[in-house]
């Protein structure tokens, strides 16, 4: 099960960041691909890098459930050689009650905050009702329609 969802995490890095296969190979020798599920965020500004985000929590109907531990243990990927194209957070998630890798598998609310520069902010607050489908703790989300324009 768990190579079926690193297949498939590579697949979707793929098509949404556009990078080259050396470099997903690259980042597929870490360790933590392999056993941590991921919310991956795709369609962020080129200029996207892990210090940017905070704010991280996930909630259900009654409060929060899981959070990001360390916004250090972010992964961003993008194509280094074209600045044109849009980059990934691969965003790792705890259990608040415990710290324990999150793998709910359901409909939770999400709250972040990312900012990337003066004009880029994406800020998302629990009241948003900005949804995402987790299964087994992994989570895709199309950053695109959340940018200001």
């Amino acid at each position: 099960m768990k190579n079926i969802f690193t297949h498939f995490f590579i697949f979707i890095l793929l098509i949404f960041t556009s990078c080259d296969m050396q470099y997903i190979e690259d980042f597929v020798e870490k360790e933590e691909v392999v056993t941590v599920p991921y919310l991956v965020i795709f369609n962020l500004p080129y200029n996207t890098q892990s210090h940017h985000f905070s704010d991280i929590n996930i909630y259900n109907a009654a409060k929060i459930v899981a959070k990001c531990p360390d916004y250090k243990k972010i992964i961003v990927l993008k194509n280094n050689t074209d600045p044109d194209s849009p980059a990934a957070a691969a965003i790792p998630l705890v259990y608040s009650a415990n710290n324990n890798t999150f793998t709910d598998t359901g409909v939770f609310a999400l709250s972040f905050v990312l900012d990337i520069d003066f004009l880029t902010q994406i800020k998302i607050a629990q009241n948003d009702n900005l949804t995402v489908d987790f299964l087994i703790g992994n989570a895709f989300l199309d950053a695109e329609p959340l940018l200001p324009p």
